[in-house]
């Protein structure tokens, strides 16, 4: 996650954090093998996730 720094997190552990989605200004997530099914669906997602006029090259 890629979260605004200044406000402090609800709770901290060792391997995770819980912090306010308006705190949250992106998320990452990492994968080993990716098709292009895989990639359109992920940036489906991201286009719905932020609302915007965002598109997929060729729609």
């Amino acid at each position: 996650m890629i979260i605004d720094a200044i406000t402090p997190p609800l709770w901290t552990d060792d391997s995770y954090r819980i912090v306010p989605v308006e705190c949250c200004d992106a998320v990452i997530e990492v994968k080993s093998n990716i098709t292009v099914a895989e990639l359109e669906k992920s940036w489906r997602a991201v286009v719905s996730k932020r609302g915007s006029n965002m598109r997929i090259a060729g729609e």
